[in-house]
């Protein structure tokens, strides 16, 4: 593909598209798509273990992927799914992550959002856990753009099968947050457990927020709220978790690839490190 002989701004964001696919891409990204420059290609041929170039004046300046390696199981590849850079690192999404998200098939509601399209901010882990007898309550979130106020974000709690939480109940503080940046949002009292159980994975991190209203156990839904509208649940509304799956008592739940995972209720019982527990947080991999 040869760009036309047009002008481009700094800042202007270009979308590259197969000419087939032009008018899928429009209302999958609905009203973000306006935010692209479109050009459109039949020449657009790769799937997602292939390795895509940039080129200046016939001269490379820019490659994603492994020129010469075949994608199909590196940590690059991006089939049914997106990779998206995040100042000068990427960030994997993981095979089959918009395939397998929850959503009714649109980017907007997405359980794997496309960052550049997406609210700014996602739940990425939810913790019930047990260190050495005492609990360990937080929201592990996840900023998908560069925030510069956090405070326009917020959680609730919809307590043992409550329909709704009472709007937002956990405020987030006025905090610029950068994309690719992990948030903890964690009951006050927690801080100093959560160090001690954490260890050194406890400074991937890049804030902390205490709150004494993460109240929630492990049979609690918690939503996300963006500017008071609620922008993502974990868990099920209307429903009380106690033997549902996504149940986190003395546990917790990760999302890998747009879905959610699970360590098994009761599975940090009596852990004293996540080092070594039976159950250990996957974002501590």
């Amino acid at each position: 593909f040869v760009f036309p002989s047009v002008s481009a701004a700094i800042g202007d964001n270009l979308f590259v598209v197969r000419d087939l696919d032009a008018s899928l891409a429009a209302i999958y990204f609905g009203s973000c798509y306006s935010s692209f420059t479109e050009f459109q290609t039949a020449g657009m041929t790769h799937n997602g273990d292939d390795a895509i170039l940039l080129y200046k004046d016939g001269v490379a300046v820019d490659t994603y992927g492994e020129v010469g390696v075949d994608g199909t199981d590196q940590e690059w590849e991006y089939t049914n799914s997106w990779a998206y850079k995040f100042g000068e690192k990427w960030v994997y999404a993981g095979v089959g992550c918009v395939e397998n998200s929850v959503g009714d098939g649109l980017n907007e509601t997405s359980s794997c959002s496309y960052p550049f399209c997406s609210s700014g901010l996602e739940f990425k882990g939810i913790m019930d856990l047990n260190h050495s007898g005492k609990n360990l309550r937080a929201y592990h979130l996840f900023a998908l753009l560069d925030i510069p106020d956090l405070s326009i974000f917020g959680a609730g709690i919809a307590s043992n099968g409550q329909a709704t939480s009472d709007g937002v109940e956990i405020p987030f503080p006025n905090l610029s947050v950068s994309a690719g940046e992990h948030i903890l949002v964690i009951r006050d009292l927690d801080v100093a457990n959560a160090q001690a159980y954490f260890e050194a994975c406890y400074s991937k991190f890049s804030h902390v927020i205490p709150d004494g209203g993460v109240s929630s156990n492990g049979d609690d839904t918690i939503e996300l709220f963006k500017n008071n509208t609620l922008i993502e649940t974990y868990g099920q509304l209307g429903v009380d978790g106690t033997g549902m799956a996504w149940e986190y008592d003395n546990s917790w739940a990760y999302k890998v690839s747009g879905k959610w995972t699970y360590g098994g209720v009761g599975c940090s019982t009596d852990a004293t490190a996540n080092a070594t527990s039976s159950c250990p947080y996957s974002f501590c991999d």
